[in-house]
């Protein structure tokens, strides 16, 4: 029985693997032959930055002061020091320094070529970018321009003095077969790293198959001496949730990127075959993040790791979104949901928000799995009250299959223990209800369940919250649709904010790329960067009306990059909202980052109309042009 189950769970480890082969192989044909304009862009963000560090490693002030070509000055000593040791440490060929003179002539102030220097004063020519340079925005040459020192692509960023103004340019040369050569190492790249992957999800297979046929000779020799087999049995379980718990962070952080760069292809292709294609590569990883998801569940139940998250939450809204988070699984089965809520309900309750989610989720999932056509009921009663205090059973109920009289007690033996699910093979079960057990069970809680076979199945629990509000919630369809008028507190809109301007910090290129994308279709003008410190600097010159805050980034995170823009009082950013976007998606993160000062949470990947959602709330409402309504989830 025991080599069953071990199969099963190898079978589904090997499925799960395969999808994820699957998904890179598809990625990685498509990146490869339709990605080159991508490519181009990182590119030339590469060069842009060249610039923006050349820029910044000299005082403004100092190159006003260069007023000929007199190379003794301490000014141009100073800075044609610098530009030459920037040089070497770069992939730019030239760097030089330009200032507006003449009038609307563009002239060499400083040439850092040892061989063939411009003069002072020397013109050069003007291009549309190195006047957008000059207003105040670095920019990079879109096409190949040809002087007597080659053939280039230059990128040009502004200088500035101490009174804030721009006192000239700093060019970065770039020579074109060095730009050529870069494309073609980066495609190579890709196919390298999705090939990597591949390699490395064949190594997990066969390391999981290893552990596991290890696990089962260590236990069939450790038979004969029981309390030593306890001990290490224990043992063994923490070493696999760890690693288990490893390999969902691991795996996820590529599909989150990848389900990152299939968003971009829907958004920006208008091909029928192509949509389609994405939209399987959507699924599929949808399914492989679910499936790393509840690895992960297991792992931090079976480890005890999970806390209690106590925050207020509001049972209309709860309600609201399980039933529109059923309504994808629904359409492809002919079931209707029916929600019974008892009107006398306080309005506002404090309880563990994300386990109560977790729970009617798993069984919500588990009724519709099991039952083909009919109805399923989710309920709310409230079954006594005392001080600040209410019990209250929540139930879903179905028409499905059913289950044996016989077999439920075999069913509540088997949800003591994951192993069981599996050797009990109650029909009208799944694995989810031994999570719900466990989860309930770290509430003071337990299931209860009720079924005849052919007539459905009813799965229920109490729980005991505290009374925040004990104004009742009335009639629930009514309380809904006032909830849904309220655009601020329960809606999005469709909308664009064109004089808004948003900053976005994230250490990943790739997740930069796709937020903004998004901005781009809501007309936002944006600011991106790929650093805490460079953030700062940012705020220190701009304004915005948001920040997208990226939590895991080297050097400087996102927390402490928030609690330096809170500290800072005298920048006009320090009460902007903040906004965390993470991979983070374990129990308790969401409320962990609003404890810390975060106004907004949102996980990687980012849902469809998620960020447009979340933005609405807290976007200057002057700033906002809106079109039509649409219902945002409960969670932000």
């Amino acid at each position: 029985m025991r080599s069953r189950v071990h199969k099963k769970s190898v079978i589904w480890i090997i499925i799960g693997v395969v999808i994820y082969m699957v998904l890179l192989t598809g990625l990685a044909v498509f990146f490869t032959s339709n990605s080159r304009s991508r490519m181009e862009e990182m590119l030339k963000h590469e060069m842009v930055d060249v610039a923006k560090s050349a820029a910044a490693s000299i005082d403004g002030d100092m190159l006003d002061e260069i007023v000929n070509d007199n190379k003794n000055t301490e000014s141009f000593k100073t800075i044609y020091d610098r530009l030459s040791i920037f040089l070497n440490k770069t992939n730019a060929k030239y760097i030089y320094a330009v200032r507006k003179m003449n009038g609307d002539v563009y002239s060499f102030v400083l040439d850092t070529d040892p061989n063939d220097p411009a003069f002072y004063g020397e013109p050069i020519e003007r291009t549309d970018e190195l006047v957008e340079a000059y207003q105040g925005t670095p920019s990079v040459e879109a096409d190949v321009h040809s002087d007597r020192w080659g053939h280039f692509y230059t990128a040009y960023c502004p200088v500035y003095n101490s009174a804030g103004t721009v006192c000239g340019v700093i060019g970065a040369d770039f020579e074109a077969d060095w730009y050529q050569d870069e494309l073609s190492v980066q495609r190579l790249w890709i196919l390298i790293i999705c090939i990597s992957t591949l390699i490395m999800s064949v190594f997990v297979v066969v390391l999981v198959l290893n552990m596991s046929k290890r696990e089962a000779m260590e236990k069939a020799r450790e038979r004969d001496e029981l309390q030593v087999a306890k001990a290490e049995a224990y043992e063994a379980n923490m070493a696999k949730n760890k690693f288990l718990e490893k390999m969902s962070y691991e795996v996820r952080t590529p599909i989150d990127r990848i389900m990152s760069m299939d968003e971009m292809i829907l958004r920006e292709s208008v091909e029928r075959d192509v949509r389609e294609s994405a939209n399987h590569i959507r699924h599929a990883g949808n399914e492989l993040l679910a499936l790393m998801d509840e690895i992960l569940d297991m792992s931090m139940i079976e480890s005890e790791e999970s806390e209690v998250m106590l925050v207020r939450y509001d049972p209309v809204l709860l309600v609201s979104d399980l039933t529109e988070m059923m309504q994808t699984r629904l359409r492809e089965k002919d079931i209707e949901v029916h929600t019974e809520i008892d009107d006398k309900i306080p309005s506002i309750l404090l309880g563990d928000l994300g386990r109560i989610k977790k729970c009617l989720l798993n069984l919500l999932t588990n009724s519709i799995k099991f039952t083909e056509k009919g109805e399923i009921h989710l309920s709310m009663k409230r079954e006594r009250i005392r001080g600040t205090t209410v019990w209250i059973r929540f139930a879903v109920y179905d028409t499905g299959v059913g289950i044996a009289v016989d077999e439920i007690k075999l069913l509540y033996e088997a949800i003591e223990d994951f192993g069981k699910m599996d050797k009990t093979a109650v029909e009208g079960t799944s694995l989810s209800l031994g999570i719900v057990h466990r989860v309930l069970k770290a509430m003071d809680s337990s299931l209860e369940i009720e079924s005849k076979v052919g007539q459905g199945s009813t799965f229920s629990f109490v729980l005991k919250q505290k009374v925040v509000d004990e104004k009742p919630i009335g009639d629930y369809e009514r309380a809904r649709e006032v909830m849904i008028s309220e655009l601020k507190g329960g809606e999005a809109i469709s909308y664009t904010a064109p004089d808004a301007r948003i900053l976005v910090v994230d250490d990943s290129k790739m997740d930069l790329k796709v937020v903004a994308r998004i901005l781009k279709d809501l007309e936002v003008m944006t600011d991106t960067t790929d650093s805490g410190a460079r953030a700062m600097e940012l705020m220190s010159i701009n304004t915005y009306d948001a920040l997208i805050i990226d939590h895991m980034m080297p050097e400087m995170d996102g927390i402490e990059l928030l609690r330096l823009i809170r500290e800072n009082t005298e920048n006009p950013n320090c009460n902007k909202p903040c906004i965390v976007l993470t991979g983070n998606t374990i129990d308790g993160a969401r409320e962990e980052y609003l404890k810390v000062g975060f106004d907004a949470y949102i996980a990687k990947p980012v849902e469809n109309g998620l960020l447009e959602s979340v933005l609405y709330r807290y976007l200057p409402p002057d700033k906002i042009k809106t079109d039509r309504l649409f219902v945002k989830r409960q969670g932000v």
